[in-house]
């Protein structure tokens, strides 16, 4: 008798973001007075210090005496991270001027690894004599955030400090570190439903069109709130939009719910656009899928919200940095002002879906027993 044995790993689909806890990391503050919960590397000359030069808050911070040749290496902290979650990296910094006009480098990144321990990708900044600003008292650096790419398992929070030249012995010559926080949480957008304060919370507007975050039932697919495109002025071009960081390989999909007044499109230039753009890190495009409606391509249901065929793109191709849910709509025609000149949009989200791994096994069973 034969046997088959099917072994599928599912997909696996995360939903939209959650607030991010509390910081994944131990002793970030170095508030046990040494590097615990921490790795050293490297030939280098750091402390953990109480000294106020060294402090951002509380009772001790490091201390990265850089003022001899040579100099090399750092500390990190690794953590148990998830594929497709998004986390974030901050930190209180200072680089005096004097640290890297003697070609000095300090780098603070997060690190993404595999089982392996095989780097998957990073994000950093970086303060030397091209990049980043220089300052002589502590502040919050730049938020660092990433998208765990496919097959993370640990997250690395690295800090990696180098010297070139001879420096005078001084504490302004000597970068400090303090009050590390990592946080997680799930990948989507946030005040998808324009629930937040009536407001754009958490999205950008732009182009000059009239719009607005309504209380009103006309307005609001679910919950109390949406967005109406008030559509009646002429020549009105604009729209909101969200990135979301993000990664490559994953399918990111976009839901949403949209309403279109019977007398909004009234000119072949009335338009409703919905897209699900990748982008680089320097806001190239590249991939999208998208969707429009306009006086050729009505929607089948008019003065009442539906819900979009959702937008996808499969794979994300590399050099994926975020994602961006983008709402766009024109107008070439005057209107009277009405709920029936107007579109609406609500219930936005973002989610992204990936197969971990696939394993298809077919075996003969009396083959295996001869």
């Amino acid at each position: 008798m034969k046997q088959v044995l099917w072994i599928m790993i599912a997909g696996l689909c995360i939903g939209l973001a959650g607030n991010a806890g509390a910081t994944m990391l131990s002793n970030g503050g170095f508030e046990t007075g040494d590097f615990s919960g921490w790795t050293e590397f490297g030939t280098v000359a750091q402390a953990v210090e109480g000294s106020p030069f060294a402090v951002y808050e509380d009772t001790y911070g490091v201390w990265m005496k850089a003022w001899n040749i040579n100099y090399d290496g750092g500390y990190y902290q690794d953590v148990s991270a998830s594929e497709g979650n998004v986390y974030t990296l901050d930190a209180a910094i200072k680089v005096p001027t004097n640290f890297i006009n003697n070609g000095s480098v300090l780098e603070v990144s997060l690190i993404f690894l595999n089982s392996s321990g095989t780097e998957l990708s990073r994000v950093s900044n970086v303060w030397d004599s091209a990049n980043g600003s220089t300052t002589n008292v502590y502040l919050p650096m730049t938020t660092v955030q990433a998208c765990a790419p496919l097959k993370t398992a640990t997250a690395r929070v690295n800090v990696h400090w180098t010297t070139d030249g001879v420096i005078e012995e001084s504490n302004n010559s000597s970068p400090m570190s303090d009050s590390f926080v990592l946080t997680e949480s799930a990948f989507g957008l946030a005040n998808g439903g324009f629930e937040t304060d009536n407001t754009f919370t958490n999205w950008t507007e732009f182009g000059g069109a009239e719009q607005g975050v309504a209380t009103a039932t006309w307005a609001a697919h679910e919950g109390t709130n949406g967005v109406r495109m008030r559509g009646w002025n002429l020549n009105q071009d604009g729209g909101f939009y969200q990135d979301v960081v993000a990664a490559p390989g994953f399918d990111y999909t976009l839901n949403a719910y949209i309403k279109i007044g019977s007398e909004f499109h009234q000119d072949a230039g009335d338009t409703v656009t919905v897209a699900l753009q990748c982008l680089d890190a320097s806001d190239t495009l590249l991939d999208e899928s998208s969707h429009a409606w306009s006086p050729a391509a009505m929607p089948a249901t008019l003065d009442a919200f539906f819900a979009i065929d959702p937008l996808v793109v499969t794979g994300a191709p590399a050099g994926t940095a975020k994602v961006r849910a983008r709402v766009h709509w024109t107008t070439d025609e005057n209107r009277v002002a009405g709920g029936q000149e107007s579109a609406m949009a609500d219930n936005v989200a973002l989610t992204l879906e990936f197969v971990p791994s696939v394993s298809l096994f077919c075996a003969d069973h009396n083959a295996l027993r001869g």
